[in-house]
């Protein structure tokens, strides 16, 4: 079994893109997330999503009565509008919303001018941000988390790398009345492991290529549960979005059984 990718940086890269199962977290000194591969990637995203093409297809589906939303923000955004409805305000902080194409995403269905939205991410990820999509609005993009309350935190495609999540998801019971998490690997009949991700894009200028490698904490779905239950939260919906465990098959048979699953956790005790 291979430990760590042996592809050289700028190589072509061949998935599954997990290598090992390690005790703790390697030694990794540089964030792929904030290389210029990874920004060229983000840029390519961004003119995806907001290219005439893209919205003249939209335009098209949403006449056809077709869902518009991926699947994994489709709960966030059901969760949004009914504090929406509820409130007529909703406080929204994004965890590692990269440059904000959730934002973007999630605002073409909701009321935007009652949405107080913060996403926080890298340095470079912000100032993306910041240029894209609001534009003296610097608050909007931050490194770290106000320090203020929110009817609902978004953690997408984040926690697994966050070293400490154990912590990370403590603080957010301090600050948030409900949490979703998508998009993270969960050990689905195991205990929690550490691995090594590379990193190549889908898009942009290092397309298929690897920029650089994360660790990444593939938590048990039991010992999650049991972490947010401790921190005062009630698991309110899950849904299995996807099967992961192919992009695990360089590691053991019994560390492959892993899945996206989209989670909504309220604050407080099950409703009766």
């Amino acid at each position: 079994m291979q430990t760590r990718d042996p592809t050289p940086i700028g190589a072509k890269f061949l998935p599954p893109a997990f290598f090992g199962v390690h005790p703790e977290p390697v030694n990794i000194t540089e964030d792929a997330f904030a290389t210029q591969g990874w920004i060229d990637h983000c840029k390519w995203q961004y003119r995806s999503m907001t290219s005439l093409y893209t919205g003249l297809r939209n335009a098209l589906k949403d006449l056809l009565g077709r869902n518009l939303l991926a699947q994994h923000l489709k709960m966030p955004r059901d969760e949004m509008a009914a504090v929406i409805e509820r409130n007529g305000l909703v406080r929204a902080l994004d965890v590692g919303g990269g440059f904000g194409d959730n934002f973007y995403l999630l605002a073409q269905h909701l009321v935007c001018y009652r949405t107080i939205y913060h996403v926080v991410d890298n340095q470079r990820q912000c100032e993306l941000g910041e240029r894209f999509f609001v534009k003296g609005l610097p608050d909007f993009f931050t490194q770290i988390p106000p320090d203020t309350e929110y009817d609902l935190a978004i953690v997408v495609g984040t926690l697994q790398y966050i070293p400490d999540w154990k912590g990370f998801l403590k603080h957010l019971s301090t600050i948030a009345d409900a949490v979703y998490m998508a998009r993270t690997p969960l050990h689905m009949d195991g205990s929690t492991f550490h691995t090594v991700q590379s990193i190549a894009p889908a898009s942009g200028k290092s397309k298929g290529r690897k920029i650089g490698e994360a660790n990444v904490t593939v938590i048990s779905e039991k010992e999650l549960e049991s972490v947010m239950t401790d921190c005062g939260y009630t698991l309110e919906n899950s849904q299995l979005n996807t099967d992961y465990s192919h992009a695990f098959a360089r590691l053991p048979e019994s560390h492959r059984n892993v899945a996206y699953v989209d989670k909504l956790w309220r604050a407080g005790p099950p409703m009766a």
